[in-house]
């Protein structure tokens, strides 16, 4: 199913984030703001973000890989390539938004 473009896509870089990233995903999942889609690229993390991601089952949330560490700009650049979003958010993967952002 293709849901339809959000307003704004938060992009969030993902290296060695298992310990913080649970906590920034409930954030998103928490703003009142609805119209987004949650944008995340493992730039081949050794740790378990993939799963710690994949157990939220929300559909907005789109989870990329990069098979090899590009760091973060390279990251970032992908974001705004695969962004589907008109406005772009950043959220690192260690921090928490606000519900009223």
């Amino acid at each position: 199913m293709t849901l339809p473009a959000p307003k704004v896509t938060v992009g969030m870089a993902v290296y060695r984030g298992e310990a913080y990233i649970a906590e920034a995903i409930k954030s998103v999942l928490a703003e009142t703001f609805q119209d987004w889609e949650l944008l995340l690229v493992n730039d081949a993390s050794p740790d378990n973000s993939v799963e710690v991601i994949r157990s939220f089952t929300d559909p907005r949330i789109r989870l990329l890989e990069n098979e090899t560490n590009q760091g973060l700009v390279a990251v970032r650049n992908r974001i705004m390539v695969e962004a589907h979003g008109t406005y772009l958010a950043w959220l690192d993967q260690d921090d928490l938004t606000m519900p009223n952002r």
